[in-house]
């Protein structure tokens, strides 16, 4: 076409430019429709990529997702043990503290009653446990010289599956994120991260025999185990650039099917319309104990970040952007920008030992973490939190509870809970939920969801300190682990609340509509920490023993040398003690202390300053098997009698 023929190019180039305008604007309306669509969607089949082209157009039309990324009550008793014929074995043992029964997590220390299984920097340690006094090391697995990192691990009768990072070496980018202008420029160095998952046969502890092995292109997100089935989870993250006509591709590798890590094609990768990231969300279903059938491998374009599974389905919990929408009031300024996060929940159905899509939804706010998710009756419930940026007072959040049907639609909610707080912890308990929301001081809501169409707010208990973790004691009474608070004005005299130690509570709520503090106990000064805090498998609860234990690290204020200035801030303690601490509980005499144990010496004590970071020494888990307390770190494993806390055996690494 020439302008020439044209006496107005003017008006040609003109009228070419509406079409362009509109023809973006139609592009923007299908995409904001594709969008709203996949929000709540119950198909069992996402679209695949199907080309390199068509790859690389939907990383590029939504780079603005690159920003983005920064319940049944499960009361876990003593188990029994199987019968062995030929060796001595305790009659019961603590488990894994997991969030629903019947499905496993991984953790970095295990027991099967007679042996327990470590993971010890970077290798595996399996120590003969029982008898306490004779304890002797079987196994020993050093990963060192194997760019391997383990992780954590499972076991069952006779197999055990370590899953770990690795790494398949350094290499330059073959397309560099700019053309490479003079030669003597090298590319940038990278390393391909894999998860790889390692099946050994133990039927004799001295001597495991590797039976498979699994590797996924990406970095571990998290697993669960269901029987003899492994459900994996990787997040591959994209090194893309819109400079490059190849986009890398998500790769894997089965031992049951060759030994070579290879892509896989693009018509077998999907992707979530509407929620695009520069990233590969890899599941993988694993037989344990068959070695010879290869893993169901999906790949999916997308991310993964928190997780929860029962046991027939799987959810994965993203941020998902959602456009901001300002109210304007005469004036040029936003008065407000509400919320600019969602949560995209995709579900995936684990049905005959498969991981396979089966629908998605979307909620306003965002989760805390696993237990912000539950799944009931063929409900869905998430508890998230609201955010926002008012131009006159500032950022504002509120706090929501949806229920979702089972097309993962909403069916019930209650939003704006707990105004200017933020969600703490979350516990799903049948048909009632409890939440803690924080600011300054620590609301307990116990919320009925027996009407999935109207959740309620049943009651709430207001007072200080939060809680970081809740956890059932039995139908009734819950216990929350978190911190003390003081409150003390803070800038522009407004309240501001301070943490301070390790704060322990047991909660009556028989009385739904009044929740009562039944008891609690505060642990050190502003500075003690526990990774039960941030880790719910670092938590020993045993119902029928009484008894409760964790992990801290104390810290302590020499109140002799304390100077009190009115108004001033809290001090923080000087390191005192790391160990574990031990509690009776129960409902007749509430949490009564037991004891404590370190494995630090009395002259690690003398030369420890105001921290102490030998994370050899400190206690990681505590265990139980029969009568025996056990504490397990890199550096040594003691047994004490449950009874009283006398020493009964130990063994050093």
């Amino acid at each position: 076409m020439s302008f020439r023929k044209y006496k107005r190019p003017d008006l040609l180039i003109f009228l070419i430019a509406v079409a362009l305008v509109a023809s973006s604007l139609i592009f923007n309306f299908e995409l904001v429709t594709a969008s709203s669509t996949a929000a709540n969607t119950t198909e069992s089949k996402l679209p695949a990529i199907q080309s390199m082209d068509h790859l690389r157009k939907l990383l590029s039309e939504n780079s603005y997702n690159y920003r983005i990324m920064g319940k049944s009550m499960a009361i876990n008793e003593a188990i029994p043990a199987p019968a062995s014929q030929d060796m001595a074995q305790s009659k019961e043992f603590s488990s894994t503290n997991v969030q629903v029964a019947g499905v496993d997590e991984a953790d970095l220390i295990k027991t099967d009653g007679t042996f327990i299984y470590q993971i010890n920097k970077n290798a595996l340690v399996i120590t003969k446990a029982v008898p306490a006094d004779q304890m002797q090391v079987m196994s020993r697995l050093d990963f060192s010289n194997d760019s391997f990192y383990p992780v954590d691990f499972y076991i069952t009768d006779k197999m055990l599956v370590l899953i770990g990072n690795g790494n398949t070496g350094s290499y330059h980018d073959p397309q560099p994120i700019r053309p490479l202008m003079e030669k003597h420029i090298m590319p940038p160095l990278y390393q391909q991260e894999t998860t790889r998952a390692i099946v050994y046969d133990m039927s004799d502890r001295t001597n495991l025999v590797k039976t498979r092995e699994l590797e996924l292109k990406g970095n571990y997100l998290t697993s669960r185990r269901i029987g003899q089935t492994l459900y994996l989870i990787s997040n591959d993250y994209l090194n893309y650039y819109p400079a490059q006509e190849v986009v890398p591709l998500p790769a894997f590798r089965d031992s049951a099917a060759g030994n070579q890590l290879t892509d896989i094609a693009c018509e077998e990768i999907s992707y979530f319309p509407g929620c695009i990231y520069n990233s590969y969300i890899v599941t993988a279903a694993l037989q344990i104990d068959q070695p010879k059938q290869p893993a169901q491998v999906n790949p999916y374009l997308g991310t993964a970040e928190n997780v929860y599974a029962s046991l027939n389905n799987l959810y994965i919990a993203i941020p998902a952007s959602a456009p901001q929408v300002p109210v304007v009031k005469d004036s040029a300024v936003p008065e407000q920008s509400t919320s600019t996060v969602s949560t995209r929940v995709y579900r995936f159905s684990l049905k005959d030992k498969q991981i396979n899509y089966s629908g998605s939804g979307t909620v306003p706010g965002r989760v805390l973490n696993q237990f912000s998710m539950d799944e009931y009756d063929n409900y869905f419930r998430i508890a998230t939190t609201s955010e926002w940026y008012d131009r006159k007072s500032g950022t504002g959040s509120s706090n929501n509870m949806y229920v979702l049907d089972n097309d993962l639609k909403i069916k019930g909610k209650i939003e704006n809970i707990a105004p200017g707080e933020q969600i703490y912890s979350a516990r799903f308990m049948g048909k009632r939920a409890y939440m803690v929301t924080f600011r300054t001081v620590d609301p307990l809501f116990v919320i009925d969801l027996s009407n999935p169409a109207q959740p309620t707010i049943l009651g709430k208990l207001k007072i200080p300190g939060y809680s970081n973790y809740l956890h059932p004691y039995d139908e009734n009474h819950i216990i929350g682990i978190g911190k003390d608070t003081v409150e003390m004005k803070g800038y522009g005299d407004q309240p501001q609340a301070y943490y301070l130690g390790i704060k322990v509570a047991l909660f009556d709520v028989t009385d739904y509509n009044n929740p009562v503090e039944m008891d609690k106990v505060i642990i050190g000064d502003r500075g003690t920490e526990s990774e039960v805090l941030q880790n719910h498998r670092a938590l020993l609860f045993s119902r029928e023993k009484n008894l409760l234990a964790f992990p801290i690290t104390l810290a302590q204020i020499d109140k002799s040398n304390t100077k009190k200035n009115p108004g001033s801030l809290p001090a923080y303690g000087s390191f005192a003690f790391q160990g574990a601490y031990i509690y009776n509980v129960s409902l007749d005499g509430g949490l009564r202390y037991k004891g404590r144990i370190s494995h630090l010496s009395q002259d690690d004590y003398l030369k420890s300053g105001d921290y102490w970071s030998d994370p050899d020494s400190s206690i990681q888990r505590i265990l139980y098997l029969g009568n025996n307390l056990y504490t397990v770190s890199n550096k040594a494993i003691l047994a004490n009698q449950l009874s009283d806390l006398k020493p009964v055996g130990s063994i050093n690494f």
